[in-house]
Formats: structure tokens, sequence, C-alpha cells
């Protein structure tokens, strides 16, 4: 069986890994458990070191060294058929789930740069990607937030009323 060398596959192997492992610099145990999976996945009964992973990932650094004309290393079409469905099912799986829920139109593919942050009600579980005037992810949010102090105000202030009224109420039985 021949072993890929053109840079279409090693971008697509590349690519693959990076989805997988979700960083651009995956680490060492990921490479391993990559390898592993895809091992299980084409029936192979050792599996893909994190090493190897790693060579064919900077392919570039490696082949310079064996540079009369041919790569030195290549990829095996098994491994990166197996690659490419564990990339596939973990963009299935969900793992890092993106809801857009957009003011105005957004383009399919259009990237979005902002700082991602917790919505500030307390029990709101929800991030969104916003300006930085923007507190809350949703009006409802918000107006919850500004009941709930409503109501600490005007909790507060009968209290202070009560209070008053008790300590003039001593007074006048005193006096």
């Amino acid at each position: 069986m021949t072993v890929l060398t053109d840079t279409a596959s090693r971008e697509k192997l590349k690519n693959a890994i990076f989805t997988i492992c979700g960083s651009q610099n995956p680490t060492r145990g990921c490479l391993d458990q990559i390898g592993r999976d895809a091992a299980h996945l084409v029936h192979k009964s050792r599996p893909w070191s994190g090493s190897w992973l790693y060579v064919l990932l900077h392919l570039d650094r490696y082949n310079e060294r064996y540079n009369n004309g041919h790569v030195k290393y290549g990829i095996h079409p098994k491994l990166l058929s197996a690659i490419l469905q564990l990339a596939k099912s973990e963009v299935l799986n969900g793992k890092r789930s993106v809801a857009l829920y957009a003011e105005g139109k957004v383009r399919e593919g259009a990237i979005v740069f902002g700082r991602c942050r917790k919505c500030a009600r307390r029990r709101c579980n929800v991030w969104f990607v916003s300006d930085s005037t923007r507190q809350y992810c949703s009006n409802t949010c918000r107006h919850m937030v500004d009941q709930f102090r409503r109501k600490q105000e005007t909790k507060r202030r009968r209290q202070a009323k009560l209070l008053r009224w008790r300590k003039g109420q001593r007074r006048r039985m005193r006096g």
C-alpha cells in the first residue's frame, strides 16, 4: 500500500487532528489518544504513537534532512481515513457546540471577534460574545436582575421604616 505524500493529504490530517484536540498545539496525551482510537477504528492491534503523529504534523521539520527529491515520511491511507472519521464524529458529537442568535444579519461562515463572557445574572449559565457595554445575554436576564434589585431595595426601605417606627414607639413609651 502506498503512503500519501501530497500536501493536500497532509493539510487534511493536520486540520482533523486540530479539530479533535481543539487546539493548534495538541498535547502528547491527545495525540496518543488519537493514535489509539484510530488504530481501533481500522482494527490494527498496535496503535499509532503520539510521537509518530507529531512527526506527521511537522513533516516540514523532518523531511528537510532527507532532501534528495522525495519525501521520507508519508501518511498511511488507513491512518488518514481513521483520523478523518474521528474528526467527523467529534464535530457531530457537539463537544464544542455553538448556537448563534444574532441581532440583524450574520452571513454563514462569518468570523465573530469579541470577548466571550458569562451573563451577569448569577443563575444564568449562558456565555455570549458581545461588545464591552453589554452585561446580560438577553433582555429577560436584565429585567430579572432589575426586578430583583427593586425587590431588595423595597425590602431594605421597609425594614428601615420599621426600625424608625420602633424607635419612635420607644421614645413615646419613655417620654
